[in-house]
């Protein structure tokens, strides 16, 4: 459980570096019953006025998950990978960062960690609030998988008119045969369905379903949206 926390906290504490890709660490808990509030007011005490903190952080309510007993997730956005490496000597012997830490391994149950690589965005990034669809994907082709994103979101009713949707590569950890992570914000859950029943995302799934396969789609809602990193540079 401590290299968790400190593998978390060195993405908190990393320093922002332009022109790389963008990494997000997402770690998935089990909250006991009646510990959410616990948690996200330990979340904002923390990341709150804290001047070292250069990227986002989401605290994410688990809506519908699968067989998957994770209830919550805490994902981190940095700037870069070599942010993050650089972060591990900064994130020892901070704390406050141990007060938050303390409150999660008192308050939750790890489940899994993960930790992804930024391809590609569309569209602009929604605030605290929001709620997100995420497709667990396995990818034979991730050139074309891009293409047809492009090729499609570049079309009358694209879903980018509406919402975000962004692209993520698993760089470690994560379920077996997942490759990528599709995450999409809406206002809620019935918008997007919508959309999947669009001219524009019915012409796309035949490109889709050539290069990938779903394999999980999970419903998120976000409780905090925190930090200076602005989400739409990553478009």
């Amino acid at each position: 459980m401590f290299r968790i926390f400190t593998f978390l906290a060195a993405l908190i504490m990393a320093p922002q570096i332009a022109a790389a890709q963008a990494v997000w660490a997402n770690y998935s808990f089990n909250v006991k019953p009646g510990a959410e509030a616990k948690i996200e007011q330990a979340i904002r005490a923390y990341f709150t006025d804290n001047k070292n903190f250069t990227g986002k952080v989401f605290f994410n309510r688990q809506v519908i998950n699968g067989a998957n007993p994770a209830t919550h997730n805490i994902a981190i956005v940095q700037p870069s990978m070599s942010a993050w490496e650089k972060g591990v000597t900064r994130s020892r012997g901070d704390a406050k960062f141990a007060v938050l830490a303390q409150t999660l391994a008192q308050n939750a149950v790890n489940v899994d960690e993960s930790v992804l690589t930024h391809v590609k965005g569309y569209g602009e990034a929604k605030g605290e609030g929001a709620k997100f669809m995420t497709f667990a994907l396995s990818v034979s082709n991730p050139a074309r998988l891009i293409q047809a994103f492009d090729k499609n979101f570049s079309k009358a009713g694209s879903w980018t008119n509406r919402g975000p949707l962004d692209i993520f590569a698993v760089t470690a950890g994560g379920a077996p045969g997942i490759s990528h992570i599709v995450v999409v914000a809406t206002e809620d859950f019935s918008t997007f369905q919508e959309y999947l029943r669009s001219e524009n995302y019915l012409t796309m799934r035949k490109d889709l379903d050539r290069v990938r396969k779903i394999q999980g789609i999970g419903m998120v809602e976000n409780i905090v949206f925190q930090g200076p990193f602005d989400i739409n540079t990553l478009r």
